[in-house]
């Protein structure tokens, strides 16, 4: 049995896809919510309720790092499965959450495999072209795995099990000023002791008059993604309303 592992800020647009796509494959799931000022909340709870799918939530301001293990420490189950709250994993296909409890009895230390998003240089304000990373995303829960780091970075000496199947898309192509709140997250875990608005991170380390102003400016250098290109986008997203050329 599989248990989810979501740490999330501000994802009231994307969480419902990244649940359901990961819903009918896990057996619970864990969200750590760096206290949101959007529905983030409410959204998480309907869709957990919808899917049948059992919830622990709770607010945090815990360090990313910290807040993952703090929700490997509340997972019931065996497995642990880090579900960003705007990655949607694939339910068809070579790959995907359909595939999880295939690929757990392996037997295996840890799984990671490429992830098809659309690269933000946050130091630059630019997006470049969509790269498939390698993320890890699957971890037997026991004392032996911690999660470290912004990239899941286990420290145990275990064997890490590499796919060549993209499992998961990041959707964070579609909001430059989400990509910028991640990265003030990431930022913010690493060298802040307390909260820190997301307006005074921007005019302390980005030096834009607004989040107006940094976006035009993100979004002046978007790339359109192509699926033939670069990956078919997960089943759950092309149902939607959301568009990935504009």
């Amino acid at each position: 049995m599989i248990s989810g592992i979501m740490c999330v800020y501000e994802e009231e647009k994307m969480a419902p896809y990244a649940i359901r796509s990961v819903a009918d494959y896990i057996d619970e799931l864990i969200v750590i919510n760096k206290p949101s000022t959007d529905k983030t909340e409410y959204v998480i709870k309907e869709t957990c309720r919808d899917a049948g799918l059992p919830l622990h939530f709770e607010d945090s301001y815990l360090r990313l790092r910290q807040a993952r293990l703090y929700a490997f420490k509340k997972a019931r189950y065996d497995w642990c499965l880090i579900v960003d709250g705007d990655e949607v994993f694939h339910t068809e296909g070579p790959a995907g959450a359909h595939k999880l409890n295939e690929i757990i009895e392996c037997g295996i230390s840890c799984y990671r495999a490429p992830m098809n998003y659309l690269y933000l240089d946050t130091k630059h304000g630019k997006r470049s072209q969509p790269q498939k990373a390698k993320h890890r995303f699957l971890y037997p829960n026991d004392d032996n795995v911690k999660p470290r780091g912004l990239r899941d970075l286990p420290d145990y000496d275990g064997t890490i099990f590499e796919l060549n199947d993209v499992f998961k898309f990041n959707c964070g192509i579609k909001s430059p000023e989400r990509m910028y709140k991640r990265q003030w997250w990431y930022d913010w875990s690493k060298l802040y002791d307390g909260p820190l608005t997301f307006d005074e991170w921007i005019t302390e380390n980005r030096v834009y008059p607004s989040k107006e102003d940094m976006e035009l400016e993100l979004r002046a250098s978007a790339v359109p993604y192509d699926e033939k290109e670069w990956g078919v986008i997960p089943k759950m997203l092309r149902n939607s309303k959301i568009s990935f050329n504009s």
